[in-house]
Protein backbone atom coordinates (compact mmCIF):
# COMPACT_ATOMS: atom_id res chain seq x y z
CA UNK A 1 0.00 0.00 0.00
CA UNK A 2 1.38 3.43 -0.62
CA UNK A 3 2.13 5.30 2.16
CA UNK A 4 2.24 9.28 2.18
CA UNK A 5 3.05 12.22 4.88
CA UNK A 6 0.43 14.98 5.17
CA UNK A 7 3.19 17.49 4.83
CA UNK A 8 3.20 21.49 4.78
CA UNK A 9 7.05 21.23 4.43
CA UNK A 10 10.43 21.32 5.84
CA UNK A 11 11.88 25.22 5.98
CA UNK A 12 15.21 25.87 6.92
CA UNK A 13 16.71 28.87 8.88
CA UNK A 14 20.76 29.66 8.97
CA UNK A 15 22.05 31.82 11.49
CA UNK A 16 25.94 32.08 11.00
CA UNK A 17 27.26 28.40 11.71
CA UNK A 18 23.70 27.31 12.99
CA UNK A 19 21.12 25.73 10.91
CA UNK A 20 18.04 25.32 11.84
CA UNK A 21 15.72 22.60 10.44
CA UNK A 22 11.50 23.42 11.04
CA UNK A 23 9.82 20.59 10.27
CA UNK A 24 5.89 21.41 9.73
CA UNK A 25 4.07 17.78 10.15
CA UNK A 26 0.51 16.96 10.97
CA UNK A 27 0.25 12.90 10.70
CA UNK A 28 2.99 10.75 9.37
CA UNK A 29 3.76 7.77 7.45
CA UNK A 30 7.16 7.00 5.49
CA UNK A 31 7.18 8.49 1.94
CA UNK A 32 10.88 8.60 0.05
CA UNK A 33 9.87 11.98 -1.21
CA UNK A 34 9.94 13.51 2.36
CA UNK A 35 13.09 11.96 3.56
CA UNK A 36 14.81 13.49 -0.04
CA UNK A 37 13.26 16.64 1.01
CA UNK A 38 14.75 16.76 4.45
CA UNK A 39 18.10 15.49 3.31
CA UNK A 40 17.77 18.73 0.75
CA UNK A 41 17.57 20.66 3.70
CA UNK A 42 20.81 20.48 5.20
CA UNK A 43 22.75 19.37 1.94
CA UNK A 44 25.65 21.52 0.97
CA UNK A 45 25.33 24.20 3.12
CA UNK A 46 28.90 24.47 4.47
CA UNK A 47 29.95 25.40 7.97
CA UNK A 48 27.38 24.31 10.07
CA UNK A 49 28.69 23.66 13.82
CA UNK A 50 25.05 23.03 14.86
CA UNK A 51 21.36 21.66 14.07
CA UNK A 52 18.31 22.35 15.61
CA UNK A 53 15.83 20.02 14.54
CA UNK A 54 12.75 22.50 15.40
CA UNK A 55 9.62 20.04 16.72
CA UNK A 56 7.26 22.48 17.73
CA UNK A 57 4.66 22.22 15.14
CA UNK A 58 5.30 17.93 15.12
CA UNK A 59 1.86 17.08 17.19
CA UNK A 60 2.41 13.13 16.17
CA UNK A 61 5.43 11.08 16.09
CA UNK A 62 6.59 7.72 14.84
CA UNK A 63 8.93 5.83 14.15
CA UNK A 64 9.15 7.03 10.10
CA UNK A 65 10.10 10.62 11.97
CA UNK A 66 12.60 9.37 14.07
CA UNK A 67 14.08 7.66 11.25
CA UNK A 68 14.44 10.97 9.45
CA UNK A 69 16.46 12.49 12.57
CA UNK A 70 18.32 9.44 12.46
CA UNK A 71 19.09 9.75 8.95
CA UNK A 72 20.77 13.28 9.77
CA UNK A 73 22.94 11.44 12.47
CA UNK A 74 23.84 8.57 10.07
CA UNK A 75 25.09 11.58 7.51
CA UNK A 76 26.99 13.28 9.75
CA UNK A 77 28.71 10.53 11.64
CA UNK A 78 29.63 9.07 7.94
CA UNK A 79 31.33 12.18 7.48
CA UNK A 80 32.87 12.55 10.43
CA UNK A 81 31.48 15.99 10.93
CA UNK A 82 31.35 17.42 14.56
CA UNK A 83 28.29 19.28 14.57
CA UNK A 84 25.83 19.51 17.42
CA UNK A 85 22.55 17.64 16.78
CA UNK A 86 19.69 18.92 18.89
CA UNK A 87 15.73 18.98 18.95
CA UNK A 88 14.23 22.35 20.20
CA UNK A 89 10.71 22.35 21.43
CA UNK A 90 9.20 19.01 21.39
CA UNK A 91 5.83 18.80 23.32
CA UNK A 92 5.51 17.07 26.28
CA UNK A 93 4.42 13.88 24.88
CA UNK A 94 6.58 14.04 21.88
CA UNK A 95 9.21 14.55 24.47
CA UNK A 96 8.35 11.34 26.22
CA UNK A 97 8.38 9.09 23.09
CA UNK A 98 12.06 10.52 22.14
CA UNK A 99 13.47 9.76 25.34
CA UNK A 100 11.44 5.82 26.04
CA UNK A 101 13.08 5.83 22.15
CA UNK A 102 16.20 7.31 23.32
CA UNK A 103 16.93 9.39 20.72
CA UNK A 104 18.80 11.31 23.25
CA UNK A 105 21.51 8.92 22.70
CA UNK A 106 22.11 11.07 19.12
CA UNK A 107 21.04 14.27 19.72
CA UNK A 108 20.86 17.10 22.82
CA UNK A 109 17.11 17.30 23.68
CA UNK A 110 16.65 20.87 24.36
Amino acid sequence: SLTQWLLMGITTFRHNTQLTIYLLIHSSTLDGRLIQEFRDSYANIDNITEYLIDLENVQHIDSAIMGLLLVLYGEMKEQKNQATLKIINAAPHILDILLNAKINEYYEIV
